[in-house]
């Protein structure tokens, strides 16, 4: 009975062709080759695309660059970019808000200096006024002007000769110098020494003043430089999609990259 089962199964698998069975395993011969091909046929788009992204790119970095280059030759930044810009602008602000401190420390201290100055000034003044010695020589002045208003007429009558008369005038101006000797004495010893300090100091503070003012206006029109710049700038990449462009040539990179791996 086993025999004859063999014999059987034997015999019935002779019987079935050969290239049904080699069929049902082997590749399908038409659908391998189109698969291949449609793969092909996308890496060559995404090339294709990639090219295409990178001349966009290339375009509007070039034109933005062209625009960045033009700002960096008005600003002095060699390599003019938002960071640099940002960079520049803190330096710019920072140095300015010290400068504006200090003058508004120098201000106040030359208004107490003012104050001070018209105290002392007035001071000196009075005792200048008030100075016996200089009160004395003042009459001396008064009689050699009376002396020389005599001689002038009489001079024009005939009655004193030229010498008498120019003896009389140079004895009026020495008079007249002593008192005025006489007062800067007195006032110097009421606060005139203060007076000339204070005085120095206050032309020290305008120099100074005049410096910082200096300083704060070249700062403030860099500054204002500088943020227009900044606008400018970004208004460029916008112009020219250089955002755009290179978001798309990064995603055609990712694609092409997927494709062939």
């Amino acid at each position: 009975m086993r025999k004859t089962l063999v014999v059987l199964f034997v015999g019935l698998c002779a019987s079935l062709p050969l290239s049904s069975s080699v069929t049902t395993f082997a590749e399908d011969p038409t659908t391998a080759p189109a698969t291949r091909g449609t793969l092909q046929e996308q890496i060559t788009a995404a090339e294709e695309e990639l090219r295409a992204a990178k001349k966009k790119e290339s375009e509007a970095y070039t034109a933005y660059s062209t625009v960045a280059q033009d700002l960096g030759a008005k600003t002095g930044i060699a390599q003019l970019r938002n960071d640099t810009l940002l960079s520049e602008i803190q330096k710019a602000s920072e140095a300015i808000a010290p400068l504006k401190l200090e003058s508004v420390a120098a201000e106040a201290r030359a208004n107490a200096l003012a104050k001070f100055y018209a105290t002392y000034s007035e001071q000196a003044k009075l005792a200048a006024r008030s100075d016996e010695i200089a009160a004395e020589l003042q009459k001396v002045v008064e009689a050699r002007e009376k002396q020389l208003a005599t001689l002038s007429q009489l001079n024009k009558n005939g009655q004193s000769s030229s010498a008498d008369l120019y003896s009389a005038q140079a004895a009026l101006a020495e008079a007249k110098a002593k008192v005025a000797e006489r007062r800067r004495e007195a006032a110097t010893s009421a606060g005139g020494d203060e007076l000339a300090g204070l005085k120095k100091e206050d032309i020290k503070l305008s120099l100074d003043a005049a410096e910082r003012s200096a300083r704060i206006q070249y700062l403030t029109q860099r500054l204002e430089l500088l943020n227009k710049s900044m606008q400018t700038l970004e208004e460029a990449r916008v112009e020219h999609r250089l955002d755009d462009a290179e978001q798309n040539l990064q995603r055609a990179q990712e694609r092409l990259k997927r494709l062939r791996d």
